[in-house]
């Protein structure tokens, strides 16, 4: 049976504190906290930067789901909701005139079936991305194709940092989108989404491999 969030987060800090020597004979009990109480300890996260790193060089499916929900907190105060997630996304691609109509965001994490995005959608926010002035930390969140994390083992003969590209997979859709280095040396916004029961256990992935061997050898 799997644990609720707040069982498993406190089973994990008695047997930490135990670990570290200390004793704990309590219970767990969910209530909210009195106004005068004070935090007894202050945990700094990693940078922004390095979370949306860390969650698209592995896809990290449950940091993806964090960040949806700490946008949402941000934005629209706590608590974290996922609906409050998705409305900051919704602000933030208006506000940058993307129409993103054909988007629809489940939990987060990407592991749905309900969640979707056309190619045209996703390469208009790869472009928005491209632009913004964030974009080096973004583009170097994604991996480097026969270099470093989901990408690492493909696409090994192309020149090192000319494809950098996120991956994507469920049983029947396989994915990649991001950003490739032709031959001119100018960069493109590829994407390329499949949809077929056939597509599995990443066969999916020599069209992918395909269509950015081409970019860079023919743009």
């Amino acid at each position: 049976m799997l644990l609720s969030a707040t069982s498993y987060a406190f089973g994990s800090f008695v047997q930490l504190w135990r670990e570290a020597g200390g004793t704990f004979d309590g219970t767990l009990r969910v209530a909210a906290a009195p106004p005068t109480a004070v935090p007894y300890l202050d945990f700094d996260s990693v940078t922004l930067a390095e979370a949306v790193r860390l969650t698209n060089k592995y896809s990290n499916n449950l940091m993806a789901r964090h960040l949806l929900l700490t946008l949402g907190a941000e934005r629209f105060g706590a608590p974290a909701t996922v609906d409050k997630g998705v409305r900051a996304l919704s602000a933030w691609s208006q506000e940058r005139g993307l129409a993103l109509s054909d988007m629809e965001i489940d939990n987060g994490s990407g592991l749905s079936r309900t969640t979707r995005i056309s190619v045209l959608e996703l390469a208009a926010v790869l472009r928005t991305a491209y632009h913004s002035r964030y974009a080096p930390e973004f583009v170097a969140s994604l991996p480097l194709a026969g270099v470093d994390g989901t990408m690492r083992s493909r696409l090994q003969s192309s020149a090192p940092g000319t494809a950098r590209l996120k991956t994507g997979h469920l049983d029947g859709v396989s994915g990649i989108a991001g950003y490739v280095t032709g031959a001119s040396g100018k960069v493109y916004v590829v994407v390329s989404l499949i949809n077929d029961a056939r597509e599995g256990a990443g066969t999916g992935d020599g069209v992918h491999n395909a269509l950015v061997g081409w970019t860079q050898a023919a743009l």
